[in-house]
């Protein structure tokens, strides 16, 4: 089920209601089933494959003893990571899905998100820094919570687990705090993300056509587009689970206000990098024993992780170059920015000719400015309403709440005219 959907803005209030109106032990059993109501409508088929994934690994975790927990650590990481691989890089489970008329084939909703997040509470139980959950239910519920099950934040069970299991008292504040957030994400998604995909789908969806100002430009706008796309789903995830009584993590820090590479990392998909930073990056050494090695596994690991595409490991290829570049001491904020930018040319491109192609022809067709007035006004406002809203950190007041609310109806009813809803950009990894 899309956030962005008729059928999640019915769902939610049901899993609202009622989730608050059932007791304690009814609430975790009722939301497990809601959670899963929520992936069937999306991608019926595929969970079964959520559900089998969830038991097994609860019986790993479950069934560790200090006698058996790294033959059983070993063979659920080989099962979790192979599924994983199956899925992403042969086709095996690939399911239907459509958008806005078109059909198409689509991994299992979530899968490198809960396959993750299964690892780590796996790991978590090895190392001894919790303990097994006995319940199945809450476990099930940990994995699947639907706020954040498609495209995270990736959960440690430190955090979710620890909540799903609070008894909580119904405060209307949750709704308001919640609502108030995922306005902002929906404003990221229906009116910037979706309406800078216009101006960067002309460019890359038509590579060998494209010429030097108008590539560079959808490219920086990609690099917008992707942000507001990917923190207003977190934002909606975050407020939705607000309304549970729920906190998720701050999955994006003002990520482009970096001054490096690095320090970009510690601010944009924060659940990913603090994950392989937690599972690969210290457990190999860290930045006391081969450090450029971990680097380099760290970022291949993250581009695979993004897809089976030559395109991916070249992204993850350039990121740990300027890492390996910053950590001697080359580098400043301008090359930070450069390099991430000219990284999101290889994430967005849909091949390696495409990226080539639109790297060469750059240089070409600067005497041309590629967008009409009406084109460049719309985009400067996009930029500017991005700009506003993710520096906007006091409470969202009633004016801005009204304009907020006024740009996702409009933009919503622009996009149906268009022919329906973008989904997601994550919703394919």
């Amino acid at each position: 089920m899309n956030f962005n959907t008729l059928e999640f803005i019915l769902f939610l209030p049901f899993a609202c209601v009622g989730y608050w109106l059932l007791s304690k032990k009814a609430r975790t059993v009722f939301l497990l089933l809601a959670s899963w109501l929520f992936y069937s409508v999306f991608q019926p088929r595929a969970i079964f494959l959520l559900m089998g994934e969830t038991v097994f690994t609860w019986l790993c975790a479950k069934n560790m003893t200090q006698e058996n927990k790294k033959t059983l650590l070993t063979l659920c990481m080989t099962v979790v990571i192979g599924i994983l691989a199956l899925c992403k890089y042969t086709g095996v489970f690939l399911v239907t899905i459509g958008f806005g008329g078109n059909s198409g084939l689509l991994l299992p909703a979530g899968i490198s998100f809960y396959s993750f997040q299964m690892l780590g509470y796996i790991i978590d139980v090895y190392r001894g820094d919790i303990e097994a959950e006995q319940g199945f239910v809450d476990y099930a519920l940990f994995v699947s919570f639907f706020p954040q099950l498609v495209a995270g934040p990736i959960e440690r069970s430190k955090n979710l687990l620890r909540q799903l299991k609070e008894d909580k008292h119904f405060d209307s504040q949750y709704l308001v705090d919640g609502m108030e957030i995922m306005l902002r994400g929906y404003f990221k998604k229906i009116v910037i993300a979706d309406g800078l995909a216009v101006f960067v789908d002309r460019v890359y969806g038509n590579a060998s056509a494209a010429v030097g100002l108008e590539i560079i430009i959808a490219t920086m706008l990609f690099g917008i587009q992707i942000l507001c796309d990917f923190s207003g789903y977190s934002d909606i995830a975050k407020g939705s689970a607000k309304m549970l009584g729920i906190d998720l993590m701050e999955n994006f820090r003002h990520p482009y206000d970096a001054t490096s590479v690095r320090d970009f990392w510690r601010r944009w998909h924060v659940s990913l990098s603090s994950w392989f930073s937690d599972y690969v990056y210290i457990p190999l050494g860290g930045s006391h024993k081969h450090h450029i090695r971990n680097i380099w596994v760290v970022f291949l690991l993250s581009g695979i992780w993004h897809g089976a595409g030559w395109t991916f490991v070249a992204w993850g290829a350039i990121h740990a170059l300027y890492m390996t570049l910053e950590s001697h001491g080359i580098g400043n904020r301008f090359t930070a920015l450069a390099g991430i930018m000219f990284g999101w040319l290889f994430f967005r491109a849909t091949s390696m000719t495409d990226a080539m192609a639109l790297i060469q022809r750059m240089i070409v067709g600067w005497n041309v400015f590629p967008y009409t007035l009406t084109e460049a006004v719309k985009i400067i406002l996009m930029v500017l309403a991005w700009y506003l809203i993710d520096h906007c950190e006091d409470k969202t007041s009633p004016i801005v709440k009204f304009y907020l609310l006024l740009g996702i109806l409009v933009g919503g009813i622009m996009l149906l005219q268009s022919g329906g809803q973008n989904a997601f950009i994550y919703f394919q990894f």
